[in-house]
This record gives C-alpha cells, sequence and structure tokens, in this order.
C-alpha cells in the first residue's frame, strides 16, 4: 500500500469514527432526522434502514466538505438537515454532546490504537497502558502549540504543523504499525480542530447553545451561516499556510 493511499484510507476511517459518533449520540437522544439523503442526485441508487433512520443514498463522496447529507421528503425532494441545536424542544446539554459527539468518537479510537500500539511494542503492562492513554493527549499538546507558534510565531519542531503531504511522507514504507500510529496522530489533530472557532466544528455548533442558554431564545439559522462564513476565512489562511508549509519541504 502506497504513501498516498495509505493516507486516504487514514482519512476515510477517521471521517466514519466521526460519523457513528454523532450518529450514536442522535439516536440515544432521538435528535435526528427520520430519512436522510446522501449525496448528490435526485433519485436515490439504493436505500436501507439503520434503525429508526432510513438511509437513501445517491452519489455519495466519503471525504469531509464533499460528503453530502439532506432530510428526504415524502414528495421526494431534498431539504438541508437540521443540525443538532436547532432542535430547540430538547434539552441543551444533549445537543451539546451531539455536537461533540464525533470529538468524542476519535478521541476513543485513538486511545485504542496507542493502547494496541503500546501492548506490542512495550514490555510493561503499565507503560502500555500508559503510553495508550498519554499519547493522544500529548498529540493534542503539540497541535495547540503549533496553532500559538503560527498565531504568534516562534519556532516550531517539524512534526508539529503538517498536512496531507506531510503526512504521506511519514507513512512511508507500509507496516500496519506505521499505519495505526499515523492515523492516530491525525485522530488527535481532528480531536483538536473540533474545539476551534472553524466552519462545521463542535465548537462553531455550540455557540447557538451558549446564547439560547442566556437568552432562552432559539439562534438563528441565518446568523450562524454568517459565523460559519466568517470562519471559512479563517480556516483558508490556515490551511494556505499549511499547504505552504508542506511544500517548502519538498523543496
Amino acid at each position: 500500500m502506497n504513501p498516498t493511499f495509505s493516507t486516504i484510507v487514514a482519512y476515510l476511517f477517521i471521517y466514519l469514527v466521526y460519523l457513528l459518533g454523532k450518529l450514536v449520540l442522535c439516536l440515544r437522544y432521538g435528535i435526528y432526522d427520520r430519512h436522510i439523503f446522501l449525496g448528490m442526485g435526485e433519485k436515490p441508487a439504493f436505500t436501507f434502514s439503520l434503525s429508526l433512520v432510513t438511509i437513501s443514498v445517491g452519489l455519495f463522496i466519503p471525504l469531509p466538505y464533499f460528503a453530502r447529507f439532506y432530510s428526504y421528503q415524502p414528495d421526494g425532494s431534498k431539504e438541508r438537515m437540521k443540525m443538532a441545536w436547532e432542535y430547540a424542544d430538547r434539552p441543551i446539554l444533549h445537543r451539546l454532546l451531539i455536537n461533540f459527539g464525533g470529538a468524542f468518537s476519535m478521541m476513543i479510537m485513538a486511545i485504542f490504537i496507542f493502547l494496541f500500539i503500546g501492548f506490542v511494542q512495550e514490555e510493561s503492562v503499565l507503560r502500555a497502558i500508559r503510553y495508550g492513554f498519554l499519547e493522544p493527549f500529548r498529540l493534542i499538546w503539540i497541535n495547540i502549540k503549533a496553532l500559538y507558534i503560527l498565531i504568534f510565531g516562534g519556532i516550531a519542531d517539524a512534526d508539529t504543523l503538517s498536512g496531507p503531504v506531510r503526512m504521506a511522507q511519514l507513512f512511508g514504507e507500509w507496516s500496519y504499525l506505521r499505519f495505526l500510529r499515523i492515523t492516530g496522530v491525525i485522530l488527535g489533530g481532528f480531536v483538536f480542530y473540533e474545539f476551534l472557532p472553524f466552519p462545521k466544528t463542535a465548537m462553531t455548533r455550540t455557540i447557538p447553545l451558549i446564547t439560547e442558554a442566556f437568552f432562552n431564545k432559539p439562534f438563528s439559522y441565518k446568523l450562524y451561516n454568517r459565523i460559519d462564513q466568517i470562519f471559512w476565512g479563517l480556516i483558508i489562511v490556515l490551511f494556505t499556510w499549511t499547504i505552504i508549509k508542506d511544500i517548502s519541504q519538498l523543496m
């Protein structure tokens, strides 16, 4: 398996973990659309049921920001899916947990992966457990330092701020332990990302819940969309800088 394909597989796996984390909590608290359309197109290629949810699948690209989710209506039309924070009749705590469901599931998976690596590589069981539970938090701390350096300046370590190109390089020659380690590294990065004020993150989706708690009034989706557009500007700046850093390492 070549490095580029390994990176793609890792991202797909992580995205699946993220979606499952949110889905489990949505089903637990009953905050979901009953019929969901995945992908593009007007007519589904196939339909299946998952617990109380019916899912129709069109042309679906299972990658972050490319995947499309719609609420499928009885007349065959598609509408925007309501986000968890829009269910104003449900407890704020439940909606908050759903917002961070993806981050929770990715963190649990990162711990599981590093526990497995620890038991393979460490001679002591206690050292293996310690590695498994501490390594994900160490990776999040590395991302925090990288963001600080990005904003305020400083000298970054070689592995503190990397994009897809750098990730593909780190895979190197294929081995299952290297694949698991890099997947765990990416998981730690995505968990950190969920707590940033960027588009589509759990932190951004929490803003409406905070205002609702203070003012006892549902948040406007129009205003949320405007805030989302502002945050898109922030992430474009970050991605541009990361790509420049990636390319500079290839020269």
